[in-house]
Order: structure tokens, then C-alpha cells, then sequence
């Protein structure tokens, strides 16, 4: 039985809380950790990421470098199992996105979602 809450908290149609593979609750873990700011928890003010610090900066390799070590940082905490390789942040119709390359644990095999900041 797979004990991993899905994100967002959603009951299925048999009214049971739904739940999800491993892999995506690193997958989901790692969305929670982009849209939560840094010490926006009260109880848990290590918590969270510094993204929203930057992603009105100009679109250039510092800033997705900048946004890449964020989320290294903010994972350690929140996702430990998820190695993130890359972050990009774009702007695209009037909607800024980060697109985030993962693998899990020691995992060769890489990931990549898009999530949207704003």
C-alpha cells in the first residue's frame, strides 16, 4: 500500500484521500518547495525557497544559475530525495514559469516539469 499524499489534497470519488507513487510525491515535494517562500511557514521558518527573490530579474544564464542553487538549497530541506540538475525561469504570455530537471536519489534517469511561479 502506497502511504505518499497526493498535492494537492484531493479525496477520490470513494470519498478515501488519493495518494501517489514515490516518484511523484518527489515530483510534487519539489513544486510544494518552488511555491513555498522562505520562511513563510511560521513554525518552520528554514523551510521554503528564495526563488520569488529573483524571478523578476532579467532572463539571463545568472539568474537561471541563481535559481538553480535555490532550489539545491530549499531541497535539502524539503525534498531530500530529489537531486535537482537544472531550474530555468521564463516569462511566457504574461506568466512566468520555472521548468525544473530532476532525478531521484541516485537515479540516472532525469525528470523535467514545468511549474508556474506567477
Amino acid at each position: 500500500m502506497n502511504a505518499n499524499p497526493s498535492f494537492p489534497f484531493r479525496r477520490n470519488d470513494a470519498g478515501i484521500w488519493e495518494t501517489c507513487s514515490f516518484e511523484n510525491s518527489v515530483e510534487q515535494g519539489i513544486i510544494q518547495t518552488l511555491l513555498t517562500g522562505l520562511g513563510e511557514r511560521p513554525m518552520f521558518k528554514q523551510l521554503g525557497c528564495r526563488i520569488k527573490e529573483i524571478i523578476f530579474m532579467n532572463e539571463d544564464e545568472n539568474r537561471d544559475t541563481l535559481a538553480t542553487h535555490y532550489l539545491q538549497e530549499a531541497c535539502e530541506i524539503m525534498e531530500p530525495n530529489a537531486l535537482i540538475h537544472s531550474v530555468s525561469i521564463k516569462n511566457e504570455n504574461d506568466e512566468i514559469h520555472a521548468y525544473v530537471s530532476f532525478g531521484i536519489n541516485e537515479a540516472v534517469k532525469m525528470k523535467d516539469i514545468k511549474v508556474q511561479l506567477v
